[in-house]
């Protein structure tokens, strides 16, 4: 009786609010009864009259269909916001001991770091008790996708007794596939190196100093060039963990 009644009402603090996400780890649903009255800040365009609402209808709200990835911090999904801005949008599921002034406050600061090897914070959208990031998408997916879903019959990562140098140009991709370039030496050198110099500048190059806390494959993506960006970066402090 008292794990139901403790169930019922972590449930109820869940579902509180104007906007709450519940899930079933296949499902997210969205109390929309205030949708068009949460501004979404888009940094570049500050002008653009985004709402909670236009996310809504961006990720057909918050379909299975338009989910990219689960991770540590929340689900991240896909979608087009007004005026063709191809976004993806992390919710972050844990919650936060900041205000809403203090969270927004934070992702300002975030999304004026600038890096060749981070994924750019376009923006975010406090709903409710949610703090919603949005990054630039990322066409050509995370490691982590390149590393455990290579098609059928591709060389894996296990066997790097045949790889060489020679084959390939300065960017190790000529004369490979999209799905063989994990089995180049020279693109594995430069997934590296990109990741090495993201953190390197988190680490050196911001005031504060940001630590990463959660650096693995999926939070390294491949952009249109095919070079890796570090994405979730700063989140820790965001929802207290850091």
């Amino acid at each position: 009786m008292w794990a139901v009644k403790q169930t019922s009402y972590k449930e109820e603090q869940i579902l509180s609010g104007p906007f709450s996400f519940q899930t079933d780890s296949t499902t997210w649903v969205a109390d929309v009864k205030l949708a068009t009255s949460v501004p979404v800040v888009i940094f570049e365009k500050p002008l653009l009259n985004c709402t909670f609402a236009d996310l809504l209808s961006a990720t057909s709200h918050f379909d299975r269909g338009t989910l990219l990835a689960e991770g540590r911090f929340g689900p991240v999904y896909r979608g087009f916001l007004p005026g063709g801005i191809h976004v993806a949008v992390k919710v972050l599921v844990h919650g936060s001991t900041m205000t809403d002034q203090e969270a927004a406050r934070e992702l300002e600061y975030l999304g004026r770091i600038k890096h060749p090897n981070l994924v750019p914070l376009t923006g975010y959208c406090l709903a409710g008790d949610q703090r919603i990031a949005l990054y630039d998408y990322m066409e050509n997916g995370n490691l982590q996708n390149l590393l455990h879903d290579l098609p059928l019959g591709v060389q894996t990562t296990e066997d790097w007794t045949t790889d060489t140098w020679d084959e390939e140009d300065n960017n190790g991709i000529q004369n490979v596939g999209s799905e063989g370039l994990l089995t180049t030496w020279r693109f594995r050198h430069k997934i590296a190196l990109g990741t090495a110099r993201a953190l390197a500048f988190l680490h050196h190059g911001c005031s504060p100093p940001i630590i990463h806390r959660d650096v693995k494959a999926s939070s390294v993506y491949l952009d249109c060039n095919l070079e890796p960006r570090l994405s979730d970066f700063g989140l820790a402090k965001i929802l207290g963990m850091d």
